[in-house]
């Protein structure tokens, strides 16, 4: 029991030195850290718009990871949605009865996981089931 004591007591001294020699001013020094590929990140920015002819009146805020979101409200009916495109113009919200729903760029394709309804193509070559 003595041999654990003072094998204790001895960890506790050296624990306590270096605790002491890591906050003296000699041991600090500055360091900065640059990333080899540092992004540019800005702040967010919104901005707002309405649409006389509809109702609907829109804020679009450009986040800091280059996604673009767009909360859309119309005042007429109250009803809102949201929409967030992403840098390669896929996107992903809720519509006005806050069904999930996403579109990808690539494929064209359209999914409503709420409604069921999926839209595959583009313009006049879209179909929907």
């Amino acid at each position: 029991m003595t041999k654990v004591r003072t094998l204790l007591c001895a960890a506790l001294i050296i624990a306590a030195s270096i605790a002491s020699a890591q906050t003296s001013s000699s041991y600090l020094r500055s360091y900065t850290y640059t990333s080899p590929t540092t992004a540019t990140i800005s702040a967010p920015r919104t901005s707002s718009s309405y649409d006389w002819k509809s109702g609907n009146s829109y804020t679009i805020t450009r986040n800091y990871d280059g996604t673009v979101t767009v909360n859309g409200l119309n005042v007429r009916t109250g009803s809102t949605w949201r929409t967030t495109i992403d840098s390669s113009g896929n996107m992903r919200g809720t519509d006005k009865n806050f069904n999930p729903w996403s579109y990808s760029s690539s494929t064209g394709t359209y999914i409503n996981y709420g409604t069921g309804k999926v839209c595959v193509g583009q313009g006049a070559a879209r179909t929907c089931f």
